[in-house]
Parts: structure tokens; sequence; C-alpha cells
């Protein structure tokens, strides 16, 4: 008797709401939660952007305490049409790197990251094209496009204004979602969190170095603390002390392929091994008629795996 009375109440409550698809944005917001997991995530990424765009000198700045990044290069730069609203850029399933029609090897191709990320936070991207004289800005938020800046006004223009690259600014990242920003708190309350993301991201990119066939200057500092930096120059022990510009850009028509000195000097500028350790590693090497692995061991024991990398062509 109770549970018919039960069931009779239940439709006395009216028809039951019908199943929706739900908001283009929200859709948007969860698959890009699934694709963007951290902000060491979101660097990582804009680094490879980085590379893939040929930059020879990248600046990372970061702030885990709020949840943001800028990072700046001299690279190829982007398009001003991509800027528009007839323009890819940010746009889901859109990208310059398709595998099928690249050249060399890149990083991204999915066409999925920038709108990932711009779903997540504030993205501001300003750019200039090889080509061109004019900078360009677009400012997502959410997914959505909210200011178009074609071209952008003289303080928008990237720090080395004089030629080309690209800016891309990180704010509030997963800002929308309260358990992660009460997370963030926390994590600039105890520190030792902040610590512990700061060297993953040492480790993330000298892993990207690492394999990467070109050279290249980074320099990353955190901006909660500008006293902590740390700095990258691949090509370091080729020109010590003169390696201007000028001299990366010819060094970077040259490819690295597989050297140990460049190696052994990222690690050692990066903190992972000693200066004085360098004579302990070797070079190994094993091939098949279709594989050809190459690497180096150290002889010496080491206490943890920070100095253990492994990558397939130029992915970590």
């Amino acid at each position: 008797m109770n549970n018919m009375e039960y069931i009779s109440g239940l439709k006395t409550q009216g028809t039951p709401t019908a199943i929706l698809p739900l908001p283009t944005d929200v859709v948007a917001q969860i698959k890009s939660s699934t694709n963007i997991t951290s902000l060491n995530a979101v660097i990582l990424g804009l680094f490879e952007n980085s590379l893939d765009a040929k930059a020879t000198k990248i600046d990372i700045s970061v702030d885990f305490r709020r949840g943001g990044c800028t990072i700046e290069d001299n690279g190829l730069g982007i398009l001003p049409c991509e800027f528009r609203e007839t323009g890819g850029l940010g746009r889901m399933y859109h990208t310059s790197k398709h595998q099928d029609n690249a050249q060399y090897e890149n990083h991204g191709g999915q066409g999925t990251f920038l709108a990932s990320t711009g779903a997540l936070s504030l993205l501001t991207i300003t750019s200039r094209h090889f080509q061109h004289y004019s900078h360009n800005t677009l400012v997502l938020h959410r997914s959505k496009p909210i200011s178009r800046l074609t071209p952008a006004p003289p303080q928008h223009e990237i720090r080395s204004h004089n030629t080309h690259g690209t800016r891309v600014s990180v704010k509030d990242l997963f800002g929308n979602m309260p358990v992660r920003v009460k997370q963030r708190a926390n994590y600039a309350e105890e520190g030792s969190e902040v610590e512990r993301q700061w060297q993953a991201l040492r480790v993330g990119v000298v892993g990207l170095l690492l394999p990467w066939n070109r050279h290249v200057k980074v320099i990353v500092t955190d901006s909660g603390n500008t006293a902590k930096t740390f700095s990258i120059n691949t090509g370091a022990h080729f020109l010590p002390n003169t390696l201007s510009e000028r001299n990366l850009n010819i060094l970077n028509k040259k490819t690295l392929a597989f050297d140990q000195n460049t190696i052994l000097s990222i690690l050692s500028q990066s903190g992972i091994i000693a200066i004085d350790s360098k004579s302990s590693w070797i070079p190994v090497s094993a091939s098949t008629l279709s594989v050809v692995v190459k690497g180096l061991i150290s002889l010496d024991p080491a206490p943890s795996r920070a100095a253990q990398f492994i990558s397939i062509g130029i992915t970590p």
C-alpha cells in the first residue's frame, strides 16, 4: 500500500524533465578538463608550440599560486588572418601542424590544446608573423572570444617587438571550478606543493629539450618569486658566453641529431646532474633493421630517478 501511495505521489509531481544536451560551453569545459589536468600541462603544451614554431628563445613565467603563466618566444608567429572571426586560432580541431602536411616532426597536430586551454581560463594570444609587420591579439574566456585586435595597439606588442614571435598568457586556470580554486589556495599556504610543481616543471622542460634537435635558449621564472629561476641553453657548449640570438639562428640551421655534449649540458644546466659528473656518462646504442636506439648511461649509481629520461622521436 505504501509503495502504491509513493508511486501515485510521483505522478502528481508533473511530467519528468526531458533529457536534453548540455550547453556547448559546458561540453567544451568537460572535454577540456580531461585534456588539461594541471598548470604544468598547459605550460609544457605552450612550450611545445614554441618549439614547433622554430623559436630559438623562449621566456616562461609561471604563477602557481594564481593559476597563471606567460610564454613568449621569437618563433615564426601566427598569420594575421587567423585572428579574425573566420580564422581557426583557438577553435577546437583546428591546427596548422597536421602530420600529413608537416615537413618536420612536430609536437602538435590534433588541434585541441589551445581550444581546451581557452575553455578553462582567460587566454590571451598576441603574435607577429615573420612575413608581416602587425601584431594581432585574440582574447578567449571560457571558450568565447571576447576581444579581437587586428592589428593590436602598441601596448600589446611582444617585448621583442622588433622581431616576429608569439606571447600567450593564461590566467585563472580552472577558475570556474571551486574545488580547484580552493586547492590552489591551500598550495599557496603550504609552499611545499608549489615547490614540487616547480621541480616537476623543470623535469618537464628538460624532457622536451633532450630529444629536440635544434638549438634553443629557455628561461623559466616564478613570477611570485623572481629569485626562483633556471635557464637552459642547448647551444651553450658551442659558443660559451657569446651565444647571441644571431648565433642561435645560425646554429639552428643545423640539427643536433643525438649529441652527447648537448644532452649532458642540458642535464647539468638544469641542476639534474653535477657538472663534474659528466665524465661518468658513456654512450650506449642498439639497433635492428627498423629501429635505432641511442642513449647515455652514467656509471655512477644514483639515489633517485630524477635523471632518467626516455623519448620516442621528439616525444618524451
